[in-house]
């Protein structure tokens, strides 16, 4: 079935006058599902008004919290597949870099998750004390930092690696360790961490 196909069903299920009038409007300003889903709500409101756009950011946020579910009582180190999925779901398709960080306790159980910026790693300072003040409050022994490339690829940058390798350091200082930074980019995951075991194991100098 065609995204269209699925997109007008959705609509004419929570009561749209015209689904297939919305739905062309709603991916002829997003192009994919992903994208529409990832939306914010001015774009939203732009293509389809404001009632909608409110319905569909409350289907998604329903959609983030079942994805969620599942991460509550298992390990979430190494990655589950239910994990990249949240994590995709949830910043995959975003326009604009967002980072966040997921504290486990001493079983790698999930505890939190916690926006911390929205803008791009690289270009403004990561606010270390936040990061650790944020663990500490929830009793975490551990945490993952996340963030997601809107280029798609996510390959990690100089400032990435830099950002990593120094928050890892304050934090384990503090017995808070930083044990993966995953980076999310449309479909795609990297993890630093993975990235430097490669690095060594090439005899490469990171």
């Amino acid at each position: 079935r065609s995204p269209h196909t699925v997109l007008s069903d959705y609509l004419r299920t929570i009561g749209v006058a015209d689904p297939n009038a919305a739905a062309r409007a709603l991916l002829n300003e997003f192009g994919t599902l992903s994208d529409l889903f990832a939306g914010s709500w001015w774009r939203l409101r732009r293509a389809v008004g404001a009632r909608l756009a409110s319905v569909i950011r409350a289907s998604r946020a329903l959609m983030h919290a079942s994805l969620a579910e599942p991460l509550s009582d298992r390990p979430i180190v190494p990655r589950p597949a239910q994990l990249l999925d949240f994590l995709q779901a949830r910043i995959g398709f975003l326009q604009h870099e967002r980072l966040m960080a997921l504290y486990v306790d001493s079983r790698l159980h999930l505890l939190s998750i916690q926006k911390i910026a929205d803008g791009s790693v690289g270009c403004a300072p990561v606010d270390f004390a936040r990061i650790i003040q944020l663990g500490l409050n929830v009793g975490a022994s551990g945490f993952l930092l996340v963030h997601n490339h809107p280029s798609g690829i996510p390959r990690p940058s100089k400032a990435d690696l830099l950002t990593t390798s120094r928050l890892r350091d304050v934090a384990g200082q503090l017995d808070l360790h930083l044990l993966d930074h995953l980076i999310v980019a449309r479909g795609h995951v990297a993890s630093i961490e993975d990235h430097w075991r490669e690095a060594r194991w090439r005899g490469e100098v990171e």
